[in-house]
């Protein structure tokens, strides 16, 4: 299970080729928006401090289930099933050498929205 704040960190990781994905036609416009609202909602948890990053947070946070809601929106509007993501594979490297996205960004991207939707979720 992937903590909240390792969620956050790869979601932060892959924003930043959301842009790249929307010129290139890969990712419509109005998904970007949702994503940069998921970011917005992010950026005032890590302002506000408190106890966002908590397992506790993440099932009962107002904020965190904000984040599902646009999360479920995102899915479904790109057809996206939602399904337990398998993201044990993945880990967060501060300041990595490499600038380049993992080759298939938009995968990538998606299983980071499924893990935001499914949050601790069980079944």
């Amino acid at each position: 299970m992937l903590k909240a704040d390792e969620i956050v960190l790869t979601f932060d990781e892959c924003l930043a080729s959301v842009s790249d994905l929307v010129e290139a036609k890969r990712l419509p416009l109005d998904v970007k928006k949702k994503i940069q609202e998921i970011d917005k909602l992010f950026e005032r948890m890590t302002q506000e401090g408190g106890d966002h990053w908590t397992e506790d947070a993440v099932r009962s946070n107002r904020e965190w289930k904000e984040a599902r809601e646009l999360a479920g929106e995102i899915l479904e509007r790109m057809k996206v099933p939602m399904d337990r993501p398998r993201l044990d594979w993945v880990t967060y490297v501060l300041e990595s050498k490499d600038p380049s996205p993992p080759r298939n960004i938009r995968n990538f991207l998606y299983k980071i929205i499924q893990s935001l939707k499914s949050a601790f979720w069980k079944g």
